[in-house]
């Protein structure tokens, strides 16, 4: 006789099944704001894609336990989540991180969306075709002393001068709109940069 399945292999075959139809997810959301210009793939759209694999495969997650800091308008969140098979009570554990600025009080309430999205996207390898870690984190942002912007560089002060100067002085404003800018796509942050120049230049 065939030995019985185990049920966390079970549990690794249904979690292939949602990875086998959920192959990628389209940039359809616009985020227009200010000089802030540039597609995202939104957390309404994913839950409903992935929701209905989940219930295909009788799938459940929800997170089990967070950890959240704020400092300077941002609040960072780990997340752990427990994906379960509902049939067996099978579980694995999976971990995601996420950032959200905000003045008030929507910071880890965005945390705690951007966390989730990415818990899906990267646990069932579900490509949107952007890389955050090319521009999201602040820390790298500020290691690195130049960018290159047309013909020359301007370091990350320099930006956030120019960020500035376009707001006409307004640092909240500008605070706000480059916390955007640094989670765009290094050419559209290019883009942006080149825009703000030749407007201050006026």
């Amino acid at each position: 006789m065939p030995e019985k399945e185990d049920n966390r292999v079970k549990l690794y075959k249904k979690m292939f099944k949602v990875m086998e139809a959920v192959e990628h997810i389209e940039k359809t959301t616009h985020i227009k704001y200010k000089s802030t210009d540039y597609k995202a793939t939104a957390e309404e759209k994913i839950t409903p894609i992935f929701r209905e694999e989940f219930l295909k495969n009788k799938l459940m997650v929800f997170p089990i336990e967070q950890m959240s800091l704020k400092s300077n308008g941002i609040t960072r969140i780990d997340v752990k989540y427990k994906i379960v098979d509902t049939e067996t009570g099978e579980y694995e554990i999976l971990a995601s991180s996420g950032e959200g600025a905000d003045t008030q009080d929507k910071g880890a309430g965005k945390a705690m969306t951007y966390a989730y999205k990415y818990m899906l996207l990267r646990t069932f390898m579900s490509p949107t075709y952007e890389d955050p870690d090319k521009t999201s984190s602040q820390e790298l942002d500020d290691k690195k002393k130049n960018k290159s912007i047309g013909n020359g560089k301007m370091t990350t002060k320099q930006i956030k001068d120019l960020f500035v100067e376009y707001h006409k002085g307004n640092k909240e404003e500008a605070r706000e709109d480059y916390e955007m800018y640094v989670d765009m796509p290094e050419d559209q942050q290019k883009d942006i940069l080149d825009k703000m120049l030749s407007e201050v230049k006026k």
